[in-house]
């Protein structure tokens, strides 16, 4: 089930009231007296771990320079990567938006990810030390791997929706005022 860390308040993310709890945003905000500066943080913490691509397009970056591209776009001078605040409170959200639906998704696009990255870059080589039948061996396989992916986004897409509909399924409005 998705839990909602944030709300949206005149078009801008900000901190919901299970996030503005907890001791690791606690100690950023009270640390950074400029709101631009722990907001910078904030949204550096949640676009590295929010799972839904509607809402985080940082979703399908790939997380060895996620960090970076976000430090870079937000125009973060802190050091996330390395400060302690921002490590924990990076954790626990990757913690809490954890689901069994998030960890399937990750682990086949991961998958995918890694065996499209080996077939696209590996020289083939055949005789009795050749690679063929390990790579049509992968690619067999591909159709499986792609539907149980296809699978997991749609699940993944499911699980964001339900969180916006309220009695009756109807959507709820998003941003308050």
């Amino acid at each position: 089930m998705k839990i909602n860390l944030f709300d949206m308040k005149n078009g801008r993310l900000v901190p919901g009231k299970h996030l503005e709890r907890m001791n690791s945003f606690i100690n950023i905000k009270d640390r950074l007296s400029d709101d631009d500066e722990w907001e910078g943080i904030f949204l550096w913490a949640h676009y590295m771990t929010y799972p839904y691509p509607e809402e985080n397009p940082y979703s399908n970056t790939d997380m060895l320079d996620r960090s970076e591209k976000i430090v870079d776009e937000l125009g973060i001078s802190e050091p996330v990567d390395f400060d302690e605040d921002c490590q924990k409170l990076k954790n626990r959200l990757e913690e809490l938006y954890s689901t069994p639906v998030t960890r399937a998704y990750k682990g086949l696009a991961a998958l995918s990810d890694k065996m499209s990255k080996h077939l696209e870059t590996t020289d083939i080589k055949d005789g009795k030390d050749g690679n063929v039948v390990q790579l049509t061996g992968y690619a067999s396989k591909y159709k499986a791997i792609r539907d149980s992916f296809k699978l997991a986004e749609k699940d993944l897409e499911d699980e964001s929706k339900a969180k916006h509909l309220g009695r009756g399924n109807t959507r709820l409005a998003y941003d308050q005022d």
